[in-house]
């Protein structure tokens, strides 16, 4: 087992930083005092994060510009076939059409009612005509103007309803397409769901994976993201194997941020970054959690106290030291890595020193 295997992954918090640590004794002697043995061990400054399991290969679903997933058709993380429907889409794009063709029916609308009574009017016309020219009043040809005029007006009338008809379903398709699309699966495989943030509320885009070839993605804060490059190594665990570890590396991270929001302190930025593990097991799956451990820096066979012993005095660190006579002693240190819950002792103190650790409420 390497020296990443040591850690227990089990104990995660996101983010976070742990400690390995061989304690030495403790004895209390009093309420409000603890004696630590100093000792030598192991101290590792970490950064703790959980991402996720995401296929390294994979074909993005074609959804147009400007449309937005309206509904889900398929669970994220099922095998799907070639042409099996996905997702509706609802796409904005097409409010244009939409409103433009809206515009027409409002338009058309009033020039049917214009026309309707142009249509009437000339029908009351010939029919008066028709009377009259049968009384001898008028000529036969200022009846077959007449006619004529009439016919005119019925066949604009009956050219709008129609024009006004196609526009309509014009409009009708539209809508339909806008609220009704189906995004079908590219080709077989996993599907797999983008979302626009790391809430997993609006999915974003689809993909269809190749669940053979596998990678980790998780994302840094702006604080941790400076702290770590390319090829950085990685300790890998997940909640569906326990005490099963994982080696990796960091493959890329982003340069843009992912994701820019509003958190406790003001603006939470977060970049991506993808991890490839050194070997894939057969029961990882697509989407399952993995919880990623990030050495910064280590340090094997150094004195190791806890955190709580170290005081400062003018920004000097030190520690109170009990002799043999039980008398205890001021005695600035030199600090090396600190971590959450402990620090490498890098002079001022010896294997075997006797240091009091302060109570908490002293």
């Amino acid at each position: 087992m390497n020296k990443l295997g040591l850690v227990n992954f089990s104990s995660f918090l996101v983010p976070a930083v742990t400690v390995i640590l061989l304690p030495g004794c403790e004895k209390k002697i009093s309420q409000d005092e603890l004696l630590h043995h100093v000792t030598k061990g192991e101290i590792i400054n970490a950064i703790e994060y959980q991402g996720s399991v995401r296929s390294a290969n994979r074909v993005e679903a074609p959804i147009p510009t400007g449309a937005t997933i309206r509904r889900l058709l398929s669970e994220n993380g099922t095998f799907v076939n070639k042409g099996a429907p996905l997702a509706e889409i609802e796409d904005a794009s097409l409010d244009e059409g939409i409103r433009s063709t809206e515009t027409e029916l409002s338009k058309l609308a009033g020039e049917i009612k214009a026309k309707e009574i142009k249509f009437k009017d000339t029908q009351n016309t010939y029919k008066a005509q028709q009377t009259l020219f049968k009384k001898g009043v008028i000529s036969g040809r200022e009846l077959s103007d007449s006619k004529r005029e009439f016919q005119l007006a019925n066949n604009a009338l009956n050219t709008a309803k129609k024009e006004l008809e196609s526009k309509t379903k014009d409009k009708s398709d539209l809508v339909e397409k806008k609220t009704g699309q189906i995004v079908v699966a590219p080709k077989s495989g996993t599907l797999e769901i983008l979302y626009e943030t790391e809430r997993k509320i609006n999915p974003a885009k689809i993909f269809i994976a190749d669940s053979k070839h596998l990678e980790i993605e998780f994302f840094l804060n702006e604080v941790d993201v400076v702290k770590v490059n390319q090829n950085h190594q990685v300790g890998v665990s997940f909640d569906a194997l326990p005490g099963v570890n994982f080696d990796g590396s960091i493959a890329r991270i982003s340069d843009q941020p992912f994701s820019t929001s509003g958190g406790a302190n003001g603006k939470l930025v977060t970049y991506q970054g993808i991890i490839k593990l050194s070997n894939i097991d057969e029961r990882l799956r697509i989407g399952m959690t993995a919880l990623i451990k990030i050495i910064l820096e280590s340090s094997q066979d150094t004195l190791v106290v806890p955190r709580a012993a170290v005081q400062y005095s003018n920004e000097k660190p030190y520690v109170i030291l009990v002799d043999k006579e039980n008398k205890k002693h001021q005695t600035f240190v030199s600090l090396g890595i600190v971590s959450y819950g402990a620090v490498e002792i890098v002079s001022g103190l010896n294997a075997d020193d006797i240091i009091e650790i302060p109570m908490v409420g002293k």
